[in-house]
């Protein structure tokens, strides 16, 4: 879901439920091979007929290669590789619901139709 679409998304959500809680979390972390990965989590909150709902997106730079580098001795293992874009980007959305039970946000399976909102 590429940024246009995620804010009409943010828009609807908006407009159909009123209130919403938006937050944005930043992290670079360092690969095996040294490349910086940053990761942006950007989430909202917001509540409906189903109850609390959470939708997450998480943004990463594109994987372009994998490659596993793989060691014939006993008392070594192997390791994986992976060269990632400078410029593309990688979208993971997911959907979660606030648990009736305790404070924990169970994701919910969201298939090819898409959200349910």
């Amino acid at each position: 879901m590429n940024d246009d679409k995620w804010n009409d998304l943010i828009d609807s959500l908006e407009a159909k439920f009123g209130k919403i809680e938006r937050s944005i979390t930043k992290k670079t972390d360092k690969s095996f091979s040294g490349q910086d990965i940053d990761t942006i989590t950007e989430q909202v909150d917001f509540s409906s007929p189903m109850g609390n709902l959470r939708v997450m997106r998480v943004t990463r730079p594109k994987v372009l290669d994998k490659k596993v580098h793989y060691s014939h001795t006993s008392s070594s293992r192997g390791n994986t590789e992976y060269v990632y874009s400078e410029d593309e980007k990688s979208y993971q959305v997911k959907l979660f619901k606030k648990s009736e039970i305790g404070n924990e946000w169970d994701e919910i399976e969201v298939g090819d139709r898409g959200l349910p909102f």
